[in-house]
């Protein structure tokens, strides 16, 4: 008799169990995790991150305008010199940890992620007045993005 009572327990515990996977899975939250989009409602990018971020999103929209499918590319070689290095890459893996950056294989170089189209779309006015790592006139950048963007 206490077998039966157990077995009872037993395969009552089971549907428990599956049922509360059945309902997990079907609200979507089965394996989850947060939306890096909803993380980054808190996120402050350090000078160093806010540094390149503003570069890559400057120098995408001066190419690329509107398009998300092409991206800009900038690397930093270990072989550079002055004090740029250090801080590109503590930006860099930055970016990378919160999900704003990619490195384009093989070509080891800094890009845009999806996720930070999202991200900076909608602040795209205050990161243009960050500063940039340069490679062309700020003159040239700014009249480059107003054309892209008016396409």
């Amino acid at each position: 008799m206490t077998r039966n009572i157990l077995i009872k327990c037993f395969y009552a515990l089971i549907v428990e169990i599956v049922g509360a996977g059945v309902a997990l899975f079907k609200k979507g939250e089965f394996l989850h995790e947060p939306s890096i989009e909803h993380d980054l409602k808190k996120y402050t990018p350090s000078q160093e991150a806010k540094k390149l971020l503003a570069t890559l999103w400057t120098y995408q929209l001066s190419h690329h305008g509107k398009d998300m499918e092409a991206r800009w590319l900038m690397g930093l070689p270990p072989t550079s010199s002055g004090t740029n290095y250090p801080s590109f890459y503590r930006g860099l893996a930055e970016l990378l940890e919160v999900g704003l950056a990619e490195v384009a294989r093989p070509r080891l170089m800094a890009m845009l992620s999806n996720d930070a189209f999202a991200y900076c779309w909608p602040i795209s006015d205050e990161l243009l007045t960050y500063e940039t790592y340069h490679f062309e006139p700020n003159d040239v950048v700014a009249k480059r993005i107003k054309e892209k963007l008016a396409e």
